[in-house]
């Protein structure tokens, strides 16, 4: 007689069973506004929502979960229970403290459960928590002298989305200078090396403050660093940097004859002030009239404009335009400026436009001519006064192309072989070298009148160069221009009908005391010269800025080698202590 009324039972509880599905969960803020990011000091409402398509004596039951940025669960809330009544039934906690549950910056999950009947449905929604205060890591508070190159912020993270550092010249931010934000969740920013702007770059001796924002998805400021940090920079050093910034066409003054107004702009980027540096323009290869122009004096961050009226040459409907500082800076790859012009249409002038811009494609003829102006214009070219330049039959414009482009971003190295015009005229001088008290002395220096090939000289100077550089020597001028930013006396003599000099100089801040030459021979296809950087030992026991100081002078080499017509390599082997 059980069996029956277990099977009615069993059936009764079937019949009063209900059927929950899920239909909605939600992370809010106090103002009922659904949100995805939170701060730790803030309050928070979960919420979830189910639908039951069947009624039951029963009631169903809600449980919150929260886990946190590991998957740890770090909140659980259970309780809250309405009647298993068939159709929408809702359950929100609300005003929970962040804090409560916190565990550091990072992503959260809230799991939403509701059961009923043996039955349990589950909803999941995901939401971030930052941390109210932003810890500022580097430059510390009140650091002086900051030399570093380019200056990068460093802060630790609050989870914020993004991040915002604030740069200004007092502790209010008013009229700031510097405002820029991170790509994504990154923790540090790097400040503008060399800005356009004169305004935002940084003066030595001038007091900075600097702050950092934390931002969510939208924007919102979620996070700020506590106080501002101050800090001031180390004065910039005097480098030379005479750069082409522009090199235009005016349309509207172009001639009645066809002429073309070309506009240059030059800028001092360095931190000396220059005057007299020629600048040199060419059109289709001809030099413009009343070029070069010795310009007057420019301060570092001053730039000026030049007009120069120049029509195309006769023989070219279309000409390629060069403007060139004649000087040999920190800086070579932005001495010069190029602009392919066509010739205007006839009887153009006042507001009719010249054709400009882009154009064909120049001749292998024109192509070689861009290429022979760039290379007398090259600081390395010395005196080129009476030589003139062929490309080899043959060559194809693709590859003349390739040379130019190469030459005018700075990708190509130019070696130059050959005897020079005329024979030097300077008597030989020893060298005066420039010593640094906390430097080593330099190398041992041969006597000038031993033969060429057995001749050498190292020591130490000012830096003249950014990073460590290796070249060749071929022609008394440019022998003459890089001896005289070594030393103050006339250059030794030296017969480059026979001889060349291989000079390696160290870059500014090279980690190096002197520069010795393992090897210097000819093969097949170059000529090879490997060098090294060697450290003194008692340069790596000095730390800080004694060991700043010791550096201020750089090593360098000079040695004359046979004349060889094959392109010299330079190879720099392991540095050694």
């Amino acid at each position: 007689m059980r069996l029956p009324v277990m099977l009615l039972w069993f059936w009764a509880r079937t019949a009063s069973a209900g059927l929950l599905s899920a239909s909605g969960v939600a992370v809010l803020d106090t103002a009922l506004a659904v949100r995805a990011s939170f701060s730790s000091n803030e309050r928070i409402v979960f919420q979830q929502k189910v639908f039951n398509g069947v009624a039951s004596a029963n009631r169903i039951q809600f449980k919150f979960v929260v886990t946190g940025p590991t998957g740890a669960q770090v909140f659980e809330h259970v309780g809250n229970a309405v009647p298993g009544s068939s159709g929408s039934s809702a359950s929100q906690i609300s005003g929970v403290p962040i804090s409560q549950f916190y565990a550091g910056p990072g992503s959260y999950a809230l799991k939403a459960q509701a059961g009923l009947d043996g039955q349990t449905v589950e909803q999941q929604a995901s939401f971030v928590v930052t941390s109210p205060n932003i810890i500022l890591i580097y430059p510390p508070n009140g650091m002086q002298g900051i030399a570093e190159k380019p200056l990068t912020f460093r802060w630790s993270s609050s989870g914020a989305t993004q991040y915002r550092v604030i740069v200004g010249d007092s502790p209010s931010f008013y009229n700031s200078l510097f405002s820029q934000q991170t790509s994504g969740g990154e923790t540090f920013l790097s400040y503008p090396d060399n800005p356009p702007d004169l305004r935002l770059r940084l003066a030595a001796g001038q007091v900075y403050y600097w702050k950092v924002e934390g931002l969510d998805a939208g924007g919102a400021v979620v996070a700020v660093s506590a106080m501002p940090y101050n800090f001031t920079v180390a004065a910039a050093p005097l480098t030379k940097d005479l750069a082409v910034t522009r090199l235009a066409v005016n349309p509207a003054a172009t001639a009645l004859d066809g002429s073309l107004s070309f506009v240059i702009t030059v800028e001092n980027q360095g931190g000396t002030t220059e005057s007299g540096v020629p600048l040199k323009f060419s059109v289709g290869g001809l030099p413009a009239a009343g070029t070069p122009v010795a310009m007057s004096m420019l301060a570092p961050g001053e730039p000026r404009d030049y007009s120069v009226l120049e029509a195309l040459p006769v023989d070219q409907n279309q000409s390629l335009a060069i403007a060139c500082v004649e000087f040999s800076d920190d800086n070579i790859a932005n001495n010069c400026k190029t602009l392919l012009v066509a010739r205007p249409a006839a009887g153009a002038g006042g507001d009719n436009k010249p054709i400009f811009g882009k154009t064909p494609d120049l001749s292998a003829d024109q192509l070689c001519q861009a290429i022979w102006q760039l290379i007398q214009n090259s600081p390395s070219a010395g005196d080129m006064t009476g030589y003139d330049a062929s490309c080899e039959d043959g060559a194809s414009v693709e590859d003349l192309q390739a040379i130019l482009d190469g030459l005018k971003g700075d990708l190509v190295r130019i070696s130059f072989s050959g005897p020079p015009l005329a024979p030097p005229v300077q008597p030989p001088q020893p060298p005066a070298w420039i010593y640094s008290e906390s430097a080593p002395p330099p190398a041992v220096v041969l006597s000038p009148d031993e033969d060429d090939k057995a001749r050498e000289w190292s020591g130490l100077s000012q830096p003249i160069f950014k990073e460590t550089q290796g070249f060749v020597l071929k022609t008394p001028r440019a022998w003459r221009r890089i001896w005289r930013q070594l030393s103050a006396e006339d250059p030794p003599e030296i017969d480059f009908q026979k001889s060349m000099v291989a000079a390696v100089v160290a870059g500014r801040g090279a980690r190096a005391d002197r520069i010795e030459m393992e090897d210097a021979a000819p093969s097949l296809n170059e000529f090879l010269v490997r060098y090294r950087l060697v450290v003194n030992r008692r340069m790596l026991e000095i730390e800080g800025p004694q060991r700043a100081a010791a550096r201020t002078s750089v090593p360098y080499l000079l040695r004359v080698l046979p004349l060889s017509p094959l392109p010299v390599r330079f190879e720099k082997t392991k540095e050694m202590p």
